[in-house]
């Protein structure tokens, strides 16, 4: 990396006020390191890919390309937008990272040419022995009609992380009438939280003796994951007049003005409180690296390593990624496991336990909300190996699709463990 580059992107980041603690003394890439990771994001997949090459190859160059100043774990979405805990709360310092001797960049990747490896980002250019997207997935509310501009600005969605206060408010501040939910068609971030939302949006209406109900407009059949949907229909139905569970339907036009939702079959519901999920795709990073599936936004990996077949020394991880795990922060943080080790054998720094011929081997767990007190458990534990480039799956599930508390507790053990993995 030039000499020039470094400094005015070190000045960019001074002249901004970022914290020249956490964000100056980490900028600095080592020219002479031979084995450098650049990673993209520091969501739950990113960050934990880099403590685990940090782990696993010590002597190398982990650089975390993150936007965000600190933090955020997603599965404490539900309880910041019911005001159970603050949003400080459901946040981390980067800095616990840097501790680890993780480098520290405040910016984005805006591409990367797989042919010199040198990665280019909002702060300069670096070169790479190994590249990371764990860009996430990107919310396109534009793709709803009457939801471009500003407009989307009438939609409070439980996925807008900067937005999330905002919804809290207006959860709090809820004086009654219709509050339109939405589970949108393809990939979506955390299968279950639309059913959760709804459901804990219900119990608030009721336990504060407010009228009114929730709407849910929903693409798919039944609720999801198909292993707890008898769960989470037996709990929305015992809400009785709260919901309204439309299936297999889909918001087609949204009209701001008038506060109104129209559906794909002509039906028109006037709302009071809008906070649709909208249609989620891979990041844009996907794209611009030319990583994506054929016909598909998000990366197309091998499953047991996450690197990418478009391209050597290109990996994906988390919700950018394409697998058979599933989109969650369960299987972001697994899959982190299985990239680390691929990039860590890259470097001829290989795993006794993993080889080869034995398959990769992933558990994915979640805990839904079925009432305010109560979760469901889905565990699922994955075989995978490639034969011939054809890729063999076995899975092991174990499903309680009824709520308790001991399943909440578990819940609330999963993420703080999950966090510690990381941070701790």
């Amino acid at each position: 990396m030039k000499r020039r580059t470094l400094l005015s992107g070190l000045s960019g980041i001074l002249a901004a006020g970022l914290a020249p603690g956490l964000w100056q003394r980490s900028f600095a890439a080592d020219p002479e390191k031979k084995r450098r990771v650049v990673i993209a994001g520091g969501g739950f997949a990113g960050a934990k890919t880099a403590v685990d090459l940090k782990r696993l190859v010590p002597d190398a160059e982990i650089l975390l390309i993150e936007p965000e100043e600190r933090f955020f774990s997603a599965p404490s979405s539900l309880d910041v937008a019911f005001g159970r805990i603050p949003m400080a709360s459901a946040s981390r310092s980067y800095d616990l990272l840097a501790r680890k001797g993780i480098r520290l960049i405040k910016g984005r990747v805006l591409g990367a040419d797989p042919v010199t490896h040198n990665v280019e980002t909002s702060q300069g250019s670096f070169a790479y022995s190994a590249l990371v997207a764990a860009s996430g997935i990107d919310l396109v509310p534009e793709a709803i009609e009457g939801l471009k501009g500003e407009n989307a600005l009438s939609n409070l969605s439980l996925y807008d992380r900067k937005r999330l206060p905002d919804l809290a408010k207006a959860i709090a501040d809820f004086k009654g009438g219709t509050i339109v939910v939405s589970a949108p068609a393809g990939a979506i971030k955390c299968a279950p939280a639309p059913y959760e939302y709804t459901l804990l949006l219900a119990h608030h209406l009721k336990s504060r003796g407010l009228k009114g109900k929730v709407v849910l407009i929903d693409d798919r059949p039944n609720p999801q994951p198909q292993s707890v949907a008898s769960g989470f229909s037996a709990a929305m139905e015992a809400m009785g007049p709260y919901i309204d569970y439309l299936f297999q339907e889909t918001v087609a036009r949204v009209d701001v003005k008038k506060r109104e939702v129209e559906t794909g079959m002509g039906d028109k519901i006037a709302y009071d409180l809008l906070t649709l999920i909208p249609p989620n795709r891979g990041s844009a990073l996907v794209k611009t690296l030319g990583i994506a599936g054929q016909g598909d936004s998000f990366a197309e990996v091998d499953p047991t390593t996450m690197k990418c077949a478009a391209h050597e020394a290109v990996y994906a991880v988390g919700d950018a990624a394409r697998t058979p795990y599933g989109i969650s922060a369960s299987s972001s943080t697994q899959g982190a496991l299985l990239c680390a080790a691929a990039v860590a054998d890259s470097f001829g720094v290989r795993q006794p336990e993993i080889t080869a011929s034995a398959p990769a081997r992933i558990q994915t767990v979640c805990y839904p909300f079925a009432g305010p007190e109560l979760s469901m458990r889905t565990v699922s534990r994955f075989q995978v190996h490639m034969d011939k480039g054809e890729m063999k799956l076995h899975s092991d599930p174990d499903i309680e699709a009824k709520g308790t508390p001991v399943n909440l507790a578990a819940r609330r053990k999963w993420e703080d463990d999950l966090l510690a993995s990381i941070f701790g």
